[in-house]
């Protein structure tokens, strides 16, 4: 039984989403706020810290 049935887009609707997005996006442009900034975070390391070591196999 092989049912197929389409979801009615209700262009209302994707423009409201479309809206919100934008607007989050422009929110968080003008805070100085990337999406990146809660995921990625820099690290500063030196040459003689271990990790770098381990790395270079200097260990």
């Amino acid at each position: 039984m092989n049912s197929h049935f389409q979801i009615p887009i209700h262009s209302n609707k994707v423009k409201e989403r479309a809206e919100k997005k934008l607007k989050e996006m422009k929110a968080n442009k003008k805070n100085g706020r990337s999406t990146a900034n809660s995921f990625v975070k820099p690290v500063h390391v030196s040459k003689d810290d271990p990790i770098v070591k381990r790395m270079l196999g200097q260990l």
